[in-house]
């Protein structure tokens, strides 16, 4: 049962890295769109 629980923590633990994956992705998208949006922006002007 003990390894049970360890083989559950680790596919959580696993799931957790995943979604900071996700999350930092997301971010960095986000991060770049206002980028662009500023720069074209700044051109337009």
């Amino acid at each position: 049962t003990l390894s049970k629980e360890l083989c559950g923590m680790s596919i959580e633990l696993s799931f957790l890295q995943l979604h900071t994956d996700i999350v930092r992705i997301e971010l960095l998208g986000y991060i770049m769109g206002i980028y662009a949006y500023a720069l074209k922006s700044a051109i337009k002007q």
